[in-house]
């Protein structure tokens, strides 16, 4: 990935080489060509260019400066406000539910991939893992996204994932960001567990309706986590 300039904006570049996938560059193009949202990566431009005498594949999307989540799990940083862990709950339920709407699954949900825009809000970041359920997979071998992040579904190496899914690595991300620890101790969840609210609850600011909606969210269960996380996150977050 490359810092750089589209039609007089600051944009993400990715470049890709004639060696590369075809078809996953066309996939991404596609995807992002049909989602309209504020907290989903836009894709500015795309087209093919030369390099050093080499074919290549420029994908340029809108850049965000704010940076990713991972700089609240350093050590030494702010633990995130309730207000904000909410707000990125809201908001990145929304993404993952625009992605839902085209039957799209993103598979690689983390705090790497969220990042936040100049006016605060959030933007769910490389759909490089998203499959389109009514498509063929196009991953090579092994399970896709991030080991501590995947469903259990998914690290079992499931190919036929829903909303739950990225709803289940959100809900890795939330946790972490509010309680600075992995629930599961970092490792894939593959066999039942229950889920301890104990160093969410420990914090003594976190909303009951807060820590509930992450808990279902981190049900073993796919058909148990609730797929409206976006409403109940913005319900707390009001009057």
């Amino acid at each position: 990935m490359f810092r750089g300039t589209c039609d007089a904006a600051n944009a993400a570049v990715k470049v890709f080489k004639t060696n590369a996938d075809t078809r996953r560059v066309d996939r991404e193009i596609d995807l992002l060509s049909q989602l309209t949202c504020p907290h989903v990566v836009r894709l500015l431009r795309h087209f093919s260019a030369t390099l050093d005498n080499d074919p290549v594949r420029i994908l340029a999307y809108e850049l965000h400066d704010g940076g990713d989540l991972t700089q609240h799990l350093r050590a030494g940083a702010a633990a995130v406000s309730p207000a904000e862990l909410i707000k990125i709950g809201t908001e990145v339920s929304t993404a993952i539910n625009t992605l839902w709407s085209k039957r799209i699954v993103h598979r690689d949900i983390k705090p790497a991939n969220i990042v936040r825009a100049a006016d605060g809000h959030y933007v769910l970041v490389d759909v490089g893992f998203a499959r389109h359920l009514d498509r063929s997979d196009l991953t090579i071998g092994g399970s896709p996204g991030t080991q501590g992040f995947r469903s259990p579904e998914q690290a079992r190496g499931r190919k036929a994932l829903t909303i739950h899914s990225d709803v289940f690595s959100l809900g890795i991300t939330l946790y972490m960001l509010a309680a600075k620890v992995h629930p599961f101790g970092g490792r894939d969840l593959t066999t039942p567990a229950p889920v301890n609210t104990a160093p969410l609850t420990a914090r003594g600011d976190l909303p009951a309706g807060f820590v509930k909606i992450v808990e279902q969210m981190l049900d073993f269960t796919p058909a148990n986590r609730p797929t409206d996380a976006a409403a109940r996150f913005a319900a707390l977050g009001g009057p």
